[in-house]
């Protein structure tokens, strides 16, 4: 079945607009939040993310909002870029089973 651009694009952005913002969170809340806790001395990580500001991202601090919003137009715009490398990749290995 053959898709067009325009579905490939739309598919991404679905797959993005859900995944970024959860890898986000789980990278925040999971990964460094005891690491924040135990940096700032308050017991809730978004009470640590307020207190400071937002997330370290370049070199500086951003809000959350912001943070998301990089993520994922760097995420959409390689899904655009390499999707079809990546599934045609996928294929070739999986193929060999």
């Amino acid at each position: 079945m053959k898709n067009s651009i325009l579905q490939r694009m739309i598919y991404s952005l679905i797959t993005v607009m859900i995944t970024v913002p959860a890898f986000v969170f789980y990278s925040v809340y999971v990964v460094e939040g005891e690491t924040l806790k135990k940096m700032s001395g308050i017991n809730s990580v978004w009470g640590t993310i307020q207190a400071q500001g937002g997330l370290y991202m370049f070199g500086r601090i951003l809000p959350v909002w912001q943070v998301i919003l990089i993520e994922l137009i760097c995420a959409f715009t390689l899904a655009c870029m390499v999707g079809g490398l990546t599934f045609k990749l996928a294929s070739r290995v999986f193929n060999k089973l």
